[in-house]
């Protein structure tokens, strides 16, 4: 959703409930009906004024920020959640940030520094420089139960790749072949080419196709053609626990890939592979900079992918994180 002054009131008309705006005005502090004027627009909804909102209806605005990877206390406080999603994007300057949110470089130097509180609108173009992120967002800020139709409709047709490939992870494969040079350049069907290329059983691959098809995750664009609808699909929206079946499957995909390599007869063909490995004693503070660190590093490869316009050869994985050996 490009227009975001109707997502903001479309998010106020869910929370509002059929109650009269003047009482939810009322409950909010105010004499006179500004809940309805921040609904048309004519009143600037800022970000503080949105997060009491939150807290006031009880909104899951926790649970929607877990996903920006910040924590709630600093969310709250605009000029830190500004930077953080800044410092998210692709853009590393002030004045790219400010092309993009469509203001003077002026306004953005303000968000940053706390002089100027952001609007909501603001906010939410900056969650939307991820694909799948706002949506995912306002799904976890009313905890996945949504009742105004136009944006229930919205939540689930943008968020559904991403629940998608995280309940069936060997679509991320799939797609991610779909752009090879190599799928351009095949003799073989499509089906029994991804099987032999990922490794997959060819009953899997025509069920998987079938359901990516269905699902408008690919399409068909000439017999035995098909092309995905994403380049990447974001999941850093969905819950932990949507997401463990796709971080199962791609850890015994390594743990498979490792087993091979120990053969004495083993020779790889493909491209130099970066391994990390460590175990350590850390502090609370030491998790945080590291979650930091990796968060980063994160979006900078991102960045990578995303402005790679060289051939593709390969399909591969990243697999960043750290958990605990003793809980």
């Amino acid at each position: 959703m490009e227009n975001y002054s109707v997502l903001k009131m479309l998010v106020l008309d869910e929370i509002l409930d059929m109650r009269p705006s003047f009482e939810m005005s009322r409950e909010l502090g105010f004499n006179f009906d500004k809940y309805k004027r921040w609904m048309k627009s004519e009143k600037i909804l800022r970000w503080n004024e949105f997060v009491e909102i939150c807290e006031k209806f009880n909104l899951n605005l926790a649970g929607a920020i877990e996903m920006l990877k910040l924590p709630i206390e600093d969310a709250v406080v605009s000029e830190k959640l500004f930077t953080h999603l800044k410092e998210s994007t692709f853009l590393k300057t002030n004045q790219e940030i400010s092309d993009y949110l469509n203001c003077h470089v002026s306004v953005v130097k303000r968000y940053s520094i706390g002089n100027t509180i952001p609007d909501v609108e603001t906010i939410f173009k900056l969650i939307s420089f991820k694909s799948n992120h706002l949506s995912m967002f306002v799904s976890r800020l009313f905890s996945d139960e949504i009742k105004n139709p136009f944006l229930k409709k919205w939540v689930d047709t943008d968020s559904s790749s991403a629940r998608f490939e995280s309940q069936f992870p060997i679509s991320s494969m799939i797609s991610a072949a779909l752009f090879l040079d190599g799928y351009k350049k095949r003799n073989i069907r499509t089906a029994e080419w991804l099987s032999a290329v990922l490794n997959l059983e060819l009953s899997n691959v025509h069920e998987a196709l079938k359901q990516m098809i269905d699902s408008h995750i690919i399409k068909v664009v000439a017999d035995d053609v098909f092309v995905p609808e994403h380049i990447t699909t974001n999941l850093d929206g969905v819950t932990i626990q949507e997401i463990i079946p796709f971080i199962q499957y791609l850890n015994r995909t390594v743990v498979e890939k490792l087993e091979r390599k120990k053969r004495p007869e083993f020779k790889s063909s493909a491209a130099q592979s970066a391994l990390e490995y460590r175990v350590f004693p850390a502090s609370l503070e030491s998790i945080d900079k590291i979650n930091l660190i990796l968060n980063k590093a994160h979006t900078e490869i991102l960045k990578v992918l995303e402005e790679d316009e060289c051939p593709k050869i390969e399909v591969r994985t990243i697999l960043l994180q750290h958990f605990s050996l003793t809980k």
